[in-house]
C-alpha cells in the first residue's frame, strides 16, 4: 500500500529522533534503517540472507560479538565447483560487527576478527551461518529470540 507523503513524513520522524542519540548510536540506527529499507524494497532475496541481516544489525546494536560461519569466496563464486559438503570447507570466525553496507547491489560486513587479530571484510554471500557466540552454540544459530546480554 502506498500513501502519498508517508515517506517523507517517516524521513523526517527518523530523523528528529536521530538528532538525539549520540554518534556510535546513530551509526548504528542507520544501518538497522538501511538493512530494514533494503529488506523492504528487495523481497526477492532469501530469507537466510535477511536473517542474516537481521543477526549482523542486531549484534550492532547489542555490541556483541558475533561467530559466523565463511565459506570459501572462490567456493562462493565458482559455478563450476559443484560441493556435496561446503560445510567442510566453511570456518567458524568470532567477528565484532562494525558496518554493514552495500557495494555494486552485493551487501557486505565488516568489523572486528578474532583470529585473524584485524579488520576483516566479508561479503553477505560468503557467510552461510551466524550465532550469538556469548549466548549460545552455533547449532542454535539464528535463534534470536533469547534476551540480549547486558554487562
Amino acid at each position: 500500500m502506498h500513501i502519498d507523503g508517508i515517506q517523507e513524513t517517516l524521513d523526517t520522524i527518523f530523523s528528529m529522533f536521530m538528532d538525539k542519540l549520540d554518534l556510535p548510536q546513530r551509526q548504528a540506527m542507520e544501518r538497522l534503517y538501511q538493512a530494514c529499507t533494503f529488506e523492504t524494497h528487495q523481497p526477492r532475496h532469501s530469507t537466510l540472507e535477511r536473517d542474516l541481516l537481521r543477526a549482523l544489525a542486531k549484534s550492532i546494536m547489542d555490541q556483541v560479538t558475533l561467530e559466523i560461519l565463511v565459506v570459501d569466496d572462490l567456493i562462493s563464486k565458482n559455478s563450476d565447483i559443484h560441493l556435496d559438503n561446503w560445510e567442510d570447507y566453511a570456518v567458524w570466525l568470532q567477528f565484532e560487527v562494525k558496518e554493514i553496507y552495500a557495494h555494486e547491489s552485493s551487501w557486505f560486513v565488516s568489523g572486528f576478527c578474532h583470529e585473524h587479530q584485524g579488520n576483516r571484510c566479508y561479503a553477505l554471500q560468503n557467510i552461510m551461518n551466524v550465532s550469538f557466540s556469548e549466548r549460545q552454540n552455533p547449532a542454535n544459530a539464528l535463534n534470536l529470540d533469547s534476551p540480549s546480554r547486558h554487562g
